[in-house]
């Protein structure tokens, strides 16, 4: 600019990547997760000291996606939601809070019951102890037979107990025997692999979470939000840093959001499973194993060309069959009008 004779003034900026879709009154709100950070890390310190519970716990892990950097709006603290002792002067502030997902496992112990509904109400009578420990220790605390809700420094914390035991567990579709949904113990497991793996592949590519923000943004202003999860967007965002070719992986927001675009609208869905392989854990064995399964999944095609369940089929190696985040959403109808109009 020296050379130039030019003062700040009289430059104007035309590329911005795309900063204003992200910001909240002028602020990124990822500037305040730190706030967040130091929230969880509080009550997590918590629950590990608790000593009035028959069975420790022993891990306590964030599953949101504004633990692993790829929330859109990550929830900044909000005034009703700190301790009983805390004195807050009131502010502006939103009708709800946002819950946070919080997994807790507790040790070993060779007393839990076999039959999945004793397991599940034994769970409930922990949760309910968990809560009436908190909330002896200052915290405003709701506990249901399958979740407690914390509220402290300023964030709601949503606290669920994870056991081994439930991932073989399968629960019957209404009275339907012959379909089945996954048990809560494998959800939480699939989220909390998939959280791990998103926070390491954040680690290797700074530009990741910004890309996936910027992705998750596009979607939700076309209003499919509720069509594609928040792990699917995260996972086909993932497929571009890690095979970009015949390119480099992404270095800037623009340039990866230009790529997702691209994905979208050219990779072979009907034909092809997309594979997430973020650790380099697949062995040829995997790779066969994931084709039987999209091959599995693409019988219908021949008798229904729109029979197609799932359209997209993202296999990562903790969901070999797809079953986690695209089984019953997106159709192929969504994903004809999301990825081609």
């Amino acid at each position: 600019m020296k050379h130039l004779s030019l003062q700040k003034d009289d430059l104007i900026h035309v590329v911005d990547q795309l900063d204003f879709c992200l910001l909240v009154d002028g602020q990124d709100p990822v500037s305040s997760s730190g706030a967040l950070l130091e929230a969880f890390d509080t009550i997590a310190k918590q629950l590990r000291l608790l000593d009035d519970i028959p069975l420790k716990i022993s891990t306590v892990q964030p599953l949101d996606s504004a633990f692993r950097h790829t929330s859109v709006f990550p929830p900044e603290p909000h005034p009703l939601a700190y301790g009983r002792n805390s004195q807050r002067l009131p502010k502006f502030a939103t009708t709800c809070i946002r819950s946070l997902e919080v997994m807790i496992q507790l040790e070993g112990s060779g007393n839990w019951p076999l039959d999945p509904v004793a397991m599940e109400k034994t769970k409930t009578a922990f949760l309910l102890k968990i809560g009436e420990s908190l909330e002896d220790r200052g915290m405003f605390v709701s506990a249901s037979e399958n979740e407690v809700n914390v509220l402290t420094s300023g964030y709601s914390f949503l606290l669920k107990i994870f056991h081994e035991r439930g991932l073989v567990m399968q629960k019957p579709v209404g009275d339907d025997k012959t379909q089945s949904v996954l048990s809560e113990d494998k959800m939480l497991f699939q989220r909390s692999q998939h959280s791990s793996m998103i926070n390491g592949l954040h680690g290797r590519y700074q530009v990741y979470g910004p890309v996936v923000r910027l992705a998750k943004r596009w979607i939700s202003a076309h209003l499919f939000s509720s069509f594609i999860s928040e792990e699917a967007v995260e996972l086909v965002v993932a497929h571009i840093f890690l095979k970009p070719f015949p390119f480099h992986a992404p270095s800037s927001r623009v340039a990866g959001f230009l790529r997702f675009l691209r994905l979208l609208s050219s990779f072979d869905w009907i034909f092809s499973p997309m594979v997430i392989d973020i650790n380099n854990d697949f062995n040829l064995m995997d790779e066969k194993e994931i084709n039987d399964n999209f091959m599995l999944s693409r019988k219908s095609y021949e008798r229904n060309p729109h029979d197609i369940e799932p359209a997209m089929f993202l296999a990562t190696s903790y969901d070999k069959t797809s079953e986690a985040w695209t089984k019953q959403s997106p159709s192929k109808s969504v994903c004809v009008i999301l990825f081609y109009s």
